[in-house]
């Protein structure tokens, strides 16, 4: 008679048991014991058998592609044991509709506790026959019927052995294919043109709040570069997986998020105490603050891959559930502040060009903050849910199919669109130099013609 494995009873042996079963590797053991052993940690867990079948694919010494996994249909989870059994046996998986029909499925008969997993009724007995026609010859399954479609999940397949997103087996994943790849373009195209527009223009570098806009952009890029890779191909950018980038991905969607709060403060410093501010915060010191916040991102992600993986797992879901609260806190009660400010105590103020493009910056990270709330704030509820609850959030098989996960990165095209268009300046230096558009010219009006009053720019229409 074997023991009963309970399940845990309190959420921190919850964590534990799941800290050991996402660490546990195959390490060269025969597949059937392997999974027991797996199994026996995930009992009491709550996963249904598709989590089960992907936590254990990422657990194998050889992991099966995406488009292998989804042409398994709807097996349950000792049904994909039998099936990686009997590959690990026999041809590889590109021969597998070759293989003799009179092979059966071996049957695995271990049990663990009081639990035998193996006890098929009707319905299981016709998932195993529907898993014994992939692994059988064209006599028992519509192979040849199906091998335009393998071969398309091939070609699908890159040189590294990282597959699209989504195999482009049907028009839904090719369009997501598509979007992904347009997005990763547009991020770059728009932020490319900010930055050099703000660099081109000596009137914008000599602003703070431009060089917050230069942090943002840069980041932005950075951002644009690796959706290529974790949006594009087949990525889960976690702690054990083999294709993460080492948490450098995410960093780069943090310091757009840190030069956005960065900048909201400048704004609210500028306004309340315009004095103190053109003491304190001068072209040398706001340099600084960029570059504090850039080495602290990257600091952190110097300990999350110089420490053991525990251990990184409990400095960034603490720091990053903790940061997450105060930081969404700080910056709606900035906003709702620069609100006020620019609503009513601008008001006060003598008509001047000075009174006007405090404004229109105000008004400007306003709008690009509440943006970024849109697009941020359901992933920061997602996790900030799953911590309170206590249970394990639910996962999407990669990062560009994830939508919590392009929301961001939609943000990421919208916050240079707007910039274009609420700042003026930006906008004529874009159109004249950097994209060299005519469209200005065609109506009589010279994007350039300015001159200075007050140290603000104002453009003769």
């Amino acid at each position: 008679m074997g023991s009963r494995i309970t399940p845990p009873a309190t959420v921190r042996e919850r964590m534990d048991r799941l800290e050991n079963l996402l660490t546990l590797k195959q390490q060269g053991n025969e597949v059937g014991g392997f999974a027991q052993l797996f199994w026996t940690l995930a009992v009491g867990l709550g996963y249904n058998d598709a989590a089960l079948m992907d936590l254990l694919n990422d657990c194998l010494d050889n992991s099966l592609p995406l488009w292998e996994m989804d042409g398994l249909g709807d097996l349950d989870f000792w049904g994909f044991v039998l099936y990686l059994q009997r590959r690990s046996r026999g041809p590889a998986p590109s021969q597998l509709g070759h293989a003799p029909a009179s092979e059966s499925v071996p049957e695995v008969t271990e049990e663990v506790g009081t639990e035998p997993p193996l006890h098929p009724g009707k319905r299981r007995r016709r998932r195993r026959k529907r898993a014994s026609f992939i692994l059988q010859g064209p006599e028992a399954s519509p192979a040849s019927e199906s091998a335009p479609i393998l071969s398309l999940m091939n070609i699908s397949q890159s040189s590294a052995g990282l597959g699209t997103v989504l195999p482009l087996t049907s028009f839904e994943n090719v369009l997501l294919f598509l979007f992904n790849v347009i997005l990763a373009t547009a991020i770059i195209f728009l932020n490319v043109s900010v930055f050099l527009s703000i660099v081109m223009n000596r009137s914008l570098r000599s602003e703070n709040r431009f060089m917050y806009m230069l942090s943002t952009c840069l980041s932005d890029i950075c951002s644009g570069v690796s959706y290529y890779y974790v949006g594009v191909l087949d990525v889960r950018d976690y702690y054990d997986s083999p294709t993460r980038t080492f948490y450098i991905a995410p960093t780069f969607l943090g310091l757009s998020y840190m030069a956005i709060l960065a900048a909201q403060a400048d704004r609210y410093h500028a306004v309340s105490a315009p004095f103190k501010y053109s003491q304190r915060m001068t072209r040398n010191t706001t340099l600084l603050v960029i570059l504090a916040y850039w080495l602290y991102a990257f600091l952190i992600v110097a300990v999350n891959n110089l420490v053991t993986m525990g251990v990184a797992k409990k400095v960034t879901g603490f720091g990053t559930f903790v940061a997450n609260i105060f930081t969404v806190i700080i910056m709606i009660g900035l906003n709702v502040r620069l609100f006020f400010i620019a609503k009513f105590q601008l008001e006060r103020e003598p008509p001047s060009a000075e009174r006007d493009n405090k404004r229109a910056s105000i008004y400007l990270i306003i709008i690009v903050a509440v943006c970024f709330l849109i697009a941020w704030l359901p992933i920061f509820l997602h996790v900030i849910a799953c911590n309170f609850a206590g249970s394990t959030c639910y996962t999407f098989r990669n990062e560009g199919s994830d939508p919590l996960r392009i929301l961001p990165r939609v943000n990421a095209v919208l916050t240079p669109l707007l910039y274009i268009r609420g700042c003026s300046a930006l906008r004529s230096t874009l159109l004249s130099k950097v994209w060299r558009t005519q469209c200005c010219k065609r109506k009589s009006v010279n994007p350039l013609s300015v001159v200075k009053k007050n140290e603000a720019v104002i453009f003769k229409m």
